[in-house]
């Protein structure tokens, strides 16, 4: 049985959490997320918890508690008196939430293949084929989505893996220009 924290938020800052979310793949995933796979997970994320505004105890994805999670936390969205909350899963750092994010993305197939492609259209169709991620209008959410891939575009360049990226990569790992003649002559 999950441990229940009090409901609080917890902001990031857009670079914290599009930081957090690459270290998070990289642990999920064993390899760097692309700056496409950023896009998708940097704006859905930022969809889902108000730009991170709106994160409680580190809850990147707005996720309802399951079985397998460690920690919960009763809240509800809205104004309604008569609406007692729900349990949503809980983190204690935001590390921990941006890995249970990732892990949540890809451990159905659909939804790993969603995000894989790096497409937005893809990916929401991916997320709302069941068992659904989410309720709302897919039309609507790609909308919005697409929004927020425009406003993070930087911040997917900053922590995503591109070709060029990982060739400079190599080029300062190897020192040199020499380096990477011998590499290739071999």
């Amino acid at each position: 049985m999950a441990i229940q924290l009090p409901d609080r938020l917890t902001a990031l800052v857009p670079d914290d959490a599009a930081r957090y979310l690459a270290e998070g793949y990289r642990r999920v995933m064993g390899s760097s997320p692309s700056v496409a796979k950023m896009k998708l997970l940097i704006s859905q994320s930022a969809l889902e918890s108000g730009n991170w505004k709106f994160m409680h105890n580190f809850n990147y994805g707005n996720e309802k508690l399951s079985g397998s999670d460690t920690h919960s936390q009763v809240y509800k969205i809205g104004d309604d008196p008569s609406d007692p909350g729900a349990f949503y899963a809980a983190f204690l750092n935001p590390e921990d939430g941006a890995e249970h994010y990732v892990r949540t993305l890809t451990k159905r197939d659909h939804w790993r293949a969603g995000l894989e492609t790096g497409k937005p259209l893809l990916f929401i169709q991916a997320l709302s084929t069941p068992p659904v991620y989410f309720t709302a209008d897919p039309q609507r959410y790609l909308v919005t989505m697409t929004k927020l891939i425009d406003q993070y575009e930087d911040l997917a360049n900053k922590y995503g893996s591109s070709f060029w990226g990982t060739v400079i990569g190599l080029v300062l790992a190897l020192g040199s220009g020499t380096s990477i003649y011998l590499l290739l002559r071999k």
